[in-house]
């Protein structure tokens, strides 16, 4: 099932990657993006599934991490306009400007729960409303509580089928499934997660009034500044009116606005809205900006925008952002083709920081965002002077990624299948740097090839970087178990693959895992390695530190606690845990030897397996792990002053942005 989605929609995906590097406008980019989501949302499905085995099987681990709460949420009004269809539905955020910009946590996870949620209240929705809400339950010195929230106005939940809305493969009723499709899957992996992150999910709905599914979650904090502190000109208010005749979206925009330091009123319709304009500026006290929406009973937003320029005549007047939740390329095609009255465009839903932005942009007289020519994406080239053989039997999975490697500067010869992918290197003069192999052909697949080429003493040690759509960990060992190096997923993602070449090639700044010298203490990376992950952040990289110890403490005492009840699955999935953490910190060696026992613990029949739990590992990681914890602590406290004048200029650098 995997490799039958994952491989055709790997050259859909592919192409789109490739046509987005292209010199494309705001609008062309716009549309090939959320092709792109909606050809990964083909994936959601098969991941359904798989997430469902791997939470049954207990498998299913979180991978905390710093994530942007605004790049979340961005990513998020992405995909569900890709679900928003024809309905006349409006997606709303409703954010509290005072959240923290960065949260740590698992952001793939949290994203997964808030596509769900949301995703079914647009599927279930006909008309009216979904709103996305996130509120600051209390704030703690390192941590926040926060309630997130999906509301909507569809069809609801009678009380009889609440009782089972949370079973798997379960939905409302028979005919929902005929009627909006689906797994039944969602609610009861969202539930999961949810209560893996220490929260529960909880619902309330009436049949023909609407559902809302909520859940309180805490997060660790790095020490950022809130999202109202960072908002460029949050501090030089703006006096803003807000036009809409939906209330709730109304009281959503001036309640952001307000939180902002904005002065900002309210409008329910267009003639209203003309009053509110004309009495402002006989006060004396104009409007900055109208947040005007397109669609609206009787007179619509481009009308009443007309109707204000007319009656002012000569005199300024606020400029005006036309703000729709659809139909945007009508607007577009006004603003392309005639001289419209508006100013710029807003989308629906939008973030504190976005409105801010949309206001002040319009505001300096900066011309429209929409139709600005997007400038055509700079080529690294960080390939220059590797030579590739790309072994694919799929001619447009080969064109995608040769030109994706070409477009890095690698030179790439392409092989059809694993015979003439043998035949290649066998012959190649001068020989290749790396080989990328598929690994399902026709002939010989991607193991057998690799095989045939170690026969060869002269091909011992050629790298072979694994490329598949089977991504499972049975799969991986099996690459690794032909003698392949590495192994990278489709679809393809560009910069793994780039890093997995660089890596195995070694001609990147990548940097290898330390080894010990006879007699030293070496057991962690670069301090350029770990804190290039962070963005040389040097901050949020010692907040993220502060919990390395008491987490790893925690997730070895599970470690013990498996090991002494003989629990081979649950002992390896802890080491995976380790390694992954371990790893993201710069303590390689830890997540070196982590990842050592995972595998030999999987590798393992059940009396070696025994005999591995046996040995003294917890002891020999719990030392490791003081050993690593100490190092970076080190490494950081010795560094700080020289990184005194980087961090100054990185923070002028970033009030600039």
């Amino acid at each position: 099932m995997s490799h039958e989605i994952r491989t055709p929609l790997n050259a859909v995906l592919g192409m789109l990657q490739l046509l987005r590097r292209t010199g494309l406008n705001s609008r062309q980019y716009e549309y090939a993006s959320k092709a792109q989501s909606a050809a990964k949302s083909l994936l959601g499905p098969l991941n359904e599934v798989l997430d469902y085995s791997k939470i049954e099987a207990g498998k299913l681990q979180l991978d905390p991490h710093p994530f942007a709460l605004e790049t979340l949420m961005r990513d998020l009004t992405v995909v569900l306009s890709g679900n928003q269809g024809q309905n006349n539905v409006e997606v709303l955020y409703d954010l509290d400007p005072s959240l923290p910009t960065e949260l740590i946590g698992d952001s793939l996870r949290l994203q997964q729960v808030l596509i769900n949620l949301a995703g079914n209240a647009l599927k279930f929705t006909l008309e009216g409303m979904v709103v996305v809400s996130i509120a600051m339950l209390e704030r703690p010195q390192d941590s926040v509580r926060l309630r997130i929230a999906v509301s909507d106005t569809g069809i609801g939940i009678s009380t009889e089928q609440l009782e089972h809305i949370f079973e798997g493969f379960t939905q409302a009723e028979a005919s929902t499934t005929r009627r909006f499709g689906g797994t039944g899957l969602g609610l009861v992996i969202c539930q999961r997660l949810i209560r893996m992150m220490g929260g529960e999910l909880q619902v309330w709905s009436e049949p023909g009034k609407g559902s809302r599914f909520w859940f309180d979650v805490g997060f660790a904090v790095p020490k950022t500044s809130s999202t109202k502190v960072l908002c460029p000109a949050s501090d030089h208010p703006a006096h803003v009116l807000v036009v809409a005749d939906t209330p709730l979206a109304g009281e959503l925009a001036v309640r952001t606005a307000r939180a902002l330091n904005w002065q900002a009123e309210y409008a329910g319709n267009d003639s209203l809205a003309v009053e509110l304009v004309n009495a402002a500026r006989q006060r004396g006290e104009p409007y900055d900006a109208v947040l005007m929406d397109w669609r609206m009973q009787g007179m619509d937003g481009l009308s009443a925008t007309r109707t204000i320029r007319q009656r002012a005549g000569e005199i300024r007047v606020p400029t005006v952002l036309m703000v729709t939740a659809y139909d945007r390329e009508v607007l577009d095609d006004v603003q392309k083709h005639d001289a419209p009255p508006f100013s710029d465009l807003l989308t629906k839903p939008f973030t504190p920081r976005q409105l801010v932005d949309a206001v002040q942009h319009a505001l300096r007289g900066g011309p429209p965002r929409s139709f600005e020519s997007l400038p055509q994406p700079a080529r690294t080239q960080r390939l220059t002077g590797i030579r590739l053989l790309l072994v694919e039997d799929n001619e447009l999975n080969r064109q995608v990624a040769a030109e994706l490697l070409v477009g890095e500067g690698a030179e790439v010869e392409l092989a059809e299948d694993g015979i003439q992918g043998v035949a290649r290197v066998m012959t190649a003069d001068p020989p290749y740097d790396l080989v990328i192999m598929d690994m399902q052909m026709p002939g010989i697949d991607g193991r057998e090839a690799t095989r045939r080429i170690r026969e060869d003493d002269r091909f011992k040690t050629l790298p072979i970087l694994a490329m598949t759509a089977n991504v499972s960990g049975a799969d991986q060992d099996a690459c690794l178990a032909a003698g392949m190096n590495g192994h990278v997923g489709k679809p393809i993602n560009l910069e793994k693959l780039v890093e997995a070449v660089l890596t195995l090639t070694g001609h990147g700044a990548v940097t290898p895992l330390w080894h010990p010298e006879p007699g030293g203490t070496t057991e962690i990376e670069s301090v350029d390695s770990f804190l290039g992950r962070f963005g040389d952040d040097i901050d949020l990289f010692r907040s993220v530190l502060s919990i390395f110890r008491p987490q790893m403490s925690k997730t070895l005492n599970m470690l013990e606690t498996c090991i002494q009840e003989r629990d081979v699955e649950g002992t390896a999935a802890i080491l995976h845990t380790i390694k992954g953490s371990a790893g993201t910190l710069g303590a390689s060696m830890l997540s070196a030897r982590a990842g050592e026992l995972e595998a030999q613990l999987k590798e393992a029949d059940a009396q070696a397996a025994a005999d591995l739990l046996e040995q003294p590992i917890l002891d020999e990681l719990k030392r490791l792990m003081t050993r690593s914890a100490d190092q970076i602590e080190a490494a950081i406290g010795a560094i700080q002053p020289h990184m005194a004048h980087g961090e100054e200029g990185g923070k002028k650098a970033s009030d600039s942005d």
